[in-house]
């Protein structure tokens, strides 16, 4: 039993369905199905009554749910006593280089940052935007420094060549679709793309820095390039583009929800082609407490993640 199960367990509840609380937990259903069934396993009783209008708590769990709901209140006194006394030693700045566009998807980079600086707040935190190959290069010229990378981990190889002095934590990994308008012609012609198709389609690109291409571009090098025809830095502007039918995009599968609230479909990607982040970082200072501190944040959001999905 752990206690990520038990707080899940009580969003559950607080969501009163368990796809509801699948939702805000960013999990699939399934999965948080089977933990709360492993839950009561373990506990031996039944705790929930699930039907379609939701869940219910049983006699043994309304006479469960005060014990439940103490343990993770200790258990998060516990980690706040224990961390309030390294928050408070720990100083100093710490330099991280982050992927373009950091703020067009929910990247884990600002999740581990915000956490880091809730639980460290003396410590300052300096950072800028480059690309994949211009913070490999930074690190190396600056080791002490951290970086998050975007990469390519499709059988076509990588966007960039991590060197083997650098310890590299994955921390999500996103598959890569086609997006169009859904009045579009490519929605109606086509049900799916190969990339050797989809280099000859009107593509547009959205970036907020012109002088580094977005990852996705590298996707065709090995086929000579693509039609990119718009790059563009506004989300609005893309919208509109998808839907007047003039270019199709390449991005992220798990935003189709957010692109069909404006008239945007998928279109599936024949190829398995995904976009890895990742973390960067040199073993050699790993015993920097500032360094150290930020890796282990790091480390247990990817457990987590991983657990959710």
């Amino acid at each position: 039993m752990h206690i990520e199960t038990l707080n899940d367990f009580l969003t559950v509840l607080s969501a009163g369905s368990i796809n509801k609380a699948a939702i805000q937990l960013n999990m699939q259903q399934q999965r948080l199905s089977k933990m709360i069934s492993t839950l009561e396993t373990d506990l031996g009783a039944s705790l929930l009554v699930r039907s379609s209008k939701g869940v219910q708590l049983t006699k043994d769990g309304e006479t469960i749910l005060p014990i439940i709901i103490r343990i993770v209140e200790d258990y998060n006194l516990m980690k706040k006593t224990l961390n309030s006394k390294h928050r408070e030693k720990l100083k100093g700045t710490l330099r991280l280089h982050l992927p373009l566009n950091i703020g067009i998807d929910d990247n884990p980079a600002i999740h581990i940052i915000e956490r880091f600086l809730l639980e460290y707040p003396g410590v300052n935190i300096i950072t800028d935007e480059m690309g994949a190959e211009q913070i490999v290069d930074t690190l190396n010229e600056s080791p002490k420094d951290i970086g998050f990378i975007v990469k390519d981990i499709s059988e076509n190889g990588s966007i960039v060549n991590i060197p083997q002095q650098f310890n590299y934590l994955p921390l999500r990994k996103l598959k890569l679709c086609v997006f169009a308008g859904q009045d579009s012609i490519f929605a109606q012609k086509n049900k799916s793309y190969s990339l050797k198709t989809l280099k000859k389609e009107p593509l547009v690109v959205y970036s907020t820095h012109s002088d580094y291409p977005p990852p996705t571009i590298c996707l065709f090098d090995h086929l000579g390039g693509a039609n990119f025809r718009y790059i563009v830095g506004s989300k609005e502007l893309l919208h509109k583009i998808l839907h007047d039918g003039l270019a199709v995009a390449i991005g992220y599968r798990r935003s189709l929800t957010y692109m069909t609230r404006h008239h945007i479909v998928e279109i599936p990607i024949n190829e398995e082609l995904f976009i890895e982040s990742g973390l960067l970082y040199s073993p050699d200072y790993i015993e920097d407490p500032l360094i150290n501190a930020f890796i282990t944040i790091a480390k247990d959001y990817y457990k987590t993640s991983r657990n959710k999905e």
